[in-house]
């Protein structure tokens, strides 16, 4: 209310302007109707109800009361300010959060802190010779849960850890016969006033066990407040005990946004989240001594027992102590962060970062504390934001970082950050997590901040979706971990949910440097895991200029009211013959994998880059209907581009059609299905986002990316769905992939072409499209289909291992040709990359499998180094050789056609 006024009373425009944009309304005239709305008697007398009789409060809404919704009694919705009211909140779906059960927290608690808590596990020693830790060293460990939630890891983390220190505790009085008493360090008694002594009865002393580690060892975040409360609650619930208050936990259970704010304290002292290239306008002086004083505060709180009310009240006043010694500091983070946060453009945010410098060091050395967070709250705008320095320091800082940390963080898919959580926060995370592209699952993200903030030999165990050792995820998060001395040391990829829920996670635990103990990849013992969970290397793939501008995703047309059905076009065609220029086949993924034919089964107006004139003028019906269907909804868009050029596809893929623009045929593959399909098909249409088109018209490429060779790449490096199937990534499946020389690939074609007919006659004959038809192959019983289908099935089998051996000499990996050639053994063979119930296919072997891509990976990384060498990835030459090719398109312009309808020539051209 108070920021409408100011608005009213600064500048009526904008105010209206404001009120437009909140309000979703289509036009500022549509907003000052919502001013001259009557309030009759009664509608006043619900505005006095709602204001609490305060009248003063009712004349200051009542020029804004056309503004005001009713609520679901009827009633104006206002909010007096302190009062409570009720929300919708975020669905777990959505938030991409889940309830961890403890059938998962168990075991991954165990393996995560069995090398911490014991001497050996680490060192590669048998179980046999494994020896607990003292208690003094149990109790130095900090273990940390970056999105606690209600607690279910920070709870058994208590458990696991207070058990194995009760253990350890019996040693010590094992070694003296139990005559001394112990203290809570393993030490014995020397009978000090002070000295606190372990209780000797069993549940007292596992009580307390569980309240020193909830007080010394466990920290936890969380950005949603209850959460944060709740996991208190759970700790307390554990760690109850008779005739005793809670123990305190408001020093180490903490709300914010963990991938928010700085994570290194040398990022405040010199003032940049990036700090080796900045300069230091922060004094260090106040920023070190107010850190070490609020960590020696921390510390003293730590050693602190928990017995009394009076106790809690005293550590209530050194947390408050502490928080008063490092909040101008915080605040100098907040205004760090948000000017990375909100900058516009590198020039503006250089600029706010070098106003919120000279600011913080102003205020830091001597500045009012309430001033100061009264210009923090006002430039984080809402947003969340967590300075682990500062809120942990006796950890992050003295410590150098936690022992552990592990939990079950929000999974969300990349493409959906910033829809959820804004624009600028899926910057932010890309800028400050690079190399991380908008494809990275937040999940990922994680990971990465995680492996920032635990320590040298520490532990780091998260749970995943599938997605983190794929595509744009993987490269983002665990190949960039691997870089920086990450080891990972444990992976369970398919793990079924506990319960009911259809959903499977993949399990991660990472040390931070050198390992020497075992490794286990879904249980089994291995040499190594890389960075895709496989038993391999841990070198990642490089794009290739050899595959550029060769592979591209269809027409992102951004607008259901584009297509036509059959019927609307033949009619528009018949009422102007011109309109073929914009009436098009449309081909999508279903076409690809459902039709027989492969045909398109509807069209799209396409006005491709016309002007709106020029596309009026020309072709008017086909303009009317896209301005009906169309407009309306991209006027609502997001995206200012696709507000103001409507009459366009969204993403036109300029790219593709001028690349394809003399061929016949190209080869194409749905970009999302249950498995990885090869076609051909004729060059005319448009093709949807959903389809992949790859830019060759031989049947020589045809049998190369049909191969296993390519397949077994393809499922390996780029993403699988998590019910079944792939997603296949150009950028990471195609231009990663080296392809056999090219005078090999001419020999291939005779063989290609032959699988394409025979399987492109099956299809027809029996009228079954790519998904039905391979269900089939990779069935050993062909279930569904005739005993005539199941012999054609097997032919076509023999057929693609015809394929894979020939493609396999070309590259010169025959067994046939060398006696370390590979030997395919094709079969019915389980694989791992599918879930259970689709997991046996009709493939190569998965020694031969991983061989083969081995032999891949060496070379592409052979290709990238020629590559380099010949300066093929020098960035201004790469640079001005795309301006040059931007040169040569705006010379000439292409319009390309396509038949009216389904005709011969389509048929013709398969």
């Amino acid at each position: 209310l108070s920021e409408l006024e100011k608005l009213a009373e600064k500048d009526e425009k904008e105010l209206h302007k404001f009120l437009k944009k909140e309000t979703g309304r289509s036009s500022v005239a549509t907003v000052k109707k919502m001013f001259n709305v009557e309030v009759d008697d009664q509608t006043a007398s619900r505005f006095r109800t709602v204001c609490h009789g305060d009248e003063s409060l009712w004349k200051r809404i009542e020029p804004f009361a056309g503004l005001v919704r009713t609520d679901t009694f009827g009633y104006p919705a206002v909010i007096v300010s302190g009062s409570v009211y009720v929300t919708s909140g975020t669905d777990r779906r959505s938030s991409g959060t889940h309830y961890t059960p403890r059938s998962l927290t168990e075991p991954i608690v165990q393996y995560t802190l069995e090398p911490l808590v014991y001497e050996g596990p680490a060192e590669g020693k048998p179980k046999t010779e494994w020896k607990l830790k003292t208690a003094a060293e149990l109790l130095e460990l900090n273990i940390c849960d970056m999105a606690c939630g209600s607690g279910a890891f920070l709870v058994q983390v208590c458990r696991y850890l207070s058990d194995r220190l009760v253990e350890a505790w019996e040693t010590v009085e094992k070694q003296v016969d139990g005559t001394p008493k112990i203290t809570p360090l393993g030490k014995l008694s020397e009978g000090g006033p002070t000295e606190q002594i372990i209780p000797a009865d069993t549940e007292e002393r596992m009580a307390y066990a569980r309240r020193i580690v909830a007080q010394r060892c466990l920290y936890g975040v969380d950005v949603n407040p209850l959460a944060a409360e709740m996991a208190k609650l759970s700790l307390w619930l554990l760690t109850l005990a008779k005739d005793k208050p809670f123990e305190f936990l408001d020093h180490a259970i903490r709300c914010g946004d963990s991938l928010v704010g700085i994570h290194d304290i040398e990022q405040l002292k010199h003032f940049s989240l990036k700090p080796d290239n900045a300069d230091t306008p922060l004094f260090k002086g106040p920023l070190d001594q107010a850190v070490s004083e609020a960590i020696e505060l921390r510390l003293r709180l730590e050693d602190m027992p928990s017995n009394t009310v009076e106790d809690v009240e005293a550590q209530e006043k050194l947390l408050a102590e502490a928080e008063d010694k490092i909040a101008r500091l915080r605040c100098a983070a907040d205004l760090l962060v948000a000017a990375e946060f909100w900058g516009e453009d590198a020039k503006d945010t250089q600029e706010k970062i070098g106003s919120a410098g000279v600011l913080a060091e102003r205020y830091v050395e001597n500045g009012p504390t309430k001033e100061l967070q009264e210009i923090s709250n006002r430039e984080r705008r809402g947003q969340r934001m967590f300075h682990w320095p500062l809120e942990f320091p006796e950890v992050v800082v003295k410590r150098g970082g936690f022992h552990a940390i592990t939990g079950n963080p929000p999974f969300l898919g990349g493409k959906r950050l910033s829809g959820t959580f804004g624009a600028e926060y899926l910057h932010y995370l890309k800028q400050w997590y690079a190399p991380a592209s908008g494809g990275v699952d937040l999940v990922g993200y994680f990971f990465r901040r995680g492996f920032l903030l635990v320590r040298i030999g520490g532990i780091e165990t998260l749970i995943a979706t599938n997605t983190i050792a794929q595509a744009d995820t993987r490269v983002g998060s665990l190949a960039v971990i691997q870089d920086h001395d990450g080891t990972i040391v444990r992976a369970d990829r398919s793990v079924r949910w506990p319960g009911n829920a259809a959903v499977e996670i993949t399990i991660v635990c990472i040390c931070k440097g050198q390992f020497e103990g075992v490794r286990l990849l879904d249980g089994n013992e291995v040499d190594s895991i890389d960075s895709f969970l496989s038993h391999g290397s841990s070198v990642s793939p490089e794009q290739l200029v050899a595959n550029k501008n060769k592979c591209f995703m269809g027409t992102n047309i951004i607008g259901e009211g584009f297509i036509l059905e059959p019927n609307e076009a033949q009619s528009l065609l018949e009422t102007n013959a011109d309109a073929s220029e914009v009436i098009k086949p449309f081909m999508n993924g279903s076409n690809l994998n459902s039709s027989p034919l492969q045909q398109p089964s509807r069209f799209v107006i396409d006005f491709g880059t016309m002007d709106l004139t020029s596309a009026s003028d020309r072709f008017p019906a086909c303009m009317a209907i896209v301005k009906e269907k169309v407009k309306p909804l991209r006027d609502k868009s997001k995206r200012k581009t696709y507000r103001e050029r409507w009459w366009q596809f969204g993403e036109k893929a300029v790219n593709l059609y001028e690349t394809i623009k003399d061929q016949r045929c190209v080869l194409a593959t749905a970009l999302t299905s249950k498995g990885f399909y090869m076609s051909m098909l004729a060059s005319g249409p448009v093709f949807s986002h959903a389809v992949g088109i790859f830019a060759f018209d031989d049947f020589g490429h045809f049998a190369v990316l049909l191969s296993n060779a390519h397949e077994q790449w393809a499922w390996h490096v780029t993403s699988t769905m998590r019910s079944a199937g792939i997603r296949y990534t150009p950028s990471i499946a195609f231009e990663t992939f080296p392809f056999p020389e090219t005078g090999k690939i001419s020999l291939l074609e005779s063989l290609g072409q032959t699988y394409f007919e025979q399987r492109r006659a099956l299809m027809i004959d029996h009228e079954l499209g790519l998904t039905t038809l391979y269900n089939a192959f990779h069935d050993p019983e062909c279930r569904g289909l005739g005993d005539d289908v199941e012999e054609s099935v097997k032919a076509l089998r023999l057929s693609h291992k015809n394929v894979d051996e020939a493609v396999l000499a070309s590259y010169g990996w025959s067994p046939q040709q060398s006696s370390s050639g590979i030997e395919l053994e094709h079969g019915f063979h389980e694989v791992d990359y599918l879930p259970e119930k689709d997991r046996v296919r009709y493939t190569i072997s998965e020694v031969a499998r991983r061989e083969l891509l081995k032999r891949l990976l060496e070379l592409n990384l052979e290709r990238f180094e020629d590559e380099k060498r010949k300066g093929l990835h020098d960035k201004r030459k790469k640079r001005a050789q795309k301006k040059g090719a931007a040169r040569k398109r705006t010379t000439k312009k292409t319009v390309r056609t396509g038949p009216t309808l389904f005709g011969d020539d389509d048929e013709e051209g398969g």
